[in-house]
């Protein structure tokens, strides 16, 4: 499935008041994967993967779990320059082996904007993306 038009922003105004909790998923407290993986969806994309994104048990866990999820489910992703798109993601907070510990998603491009959650802090928008290292796009959302 390809989208046939772009999508300039999504709802997510209503996932602010979201609590934060490692592994969240659906209508309860939310993880930066379990914000993604909403606002993917609210897009009209499905998220590859049987697990969907990686599901944390801890910031010691994270990096491994994503880099194992984005090399198994490669043939989806789409390593880009930078996200402009709505459903774009993002990952970020590199530990001291260079890999990733945090994903935020596009969920605006005008003005652009990142939805993430954070513990302490819970669902947050913000309009960067503090030390980014990758970004990927859904391959069936390439035009």
């Amino acid at each position: 499935m390809i989208r046939s038009m772009r999508i300039t922003t999504v709802k997510w105004e209503d996932l602010l008041a979201r609590h934060f909790q490692f592994g969240g998923r659906g209508d309860g407290p939310l993880d930066c994967a379990g914000v993604a993986e909403v606002i993917i969806e609210r897009a009209g994309l499905a998220v590859p993967g049987k697990a969907s994104l990686p599901i944390y048990a801890g910031p010691r866990t994270a990096p491994a779990a994503l880099d194992k999820y984005l090399s198994t489910q490669a043939a989806k992703w789409q390593e880009i320059d930078r996200a402009q798109e709505v459903g774009d993601i993002v990952t970020s907070d590199p530990d001291n082996a260079g890999r990733p510990t945090h994903v935020s998603v596009v969920v605006d491009i005008s003005p652009m904007t990142f939805l993430s959650a954070t513990r302490g802090f819970g669902v947050t928008a913000s309009e960067r993306v503090k030390n980014p290292c990758h970004a990927y796009r859904l391959k069936e959302a390439i035009r």
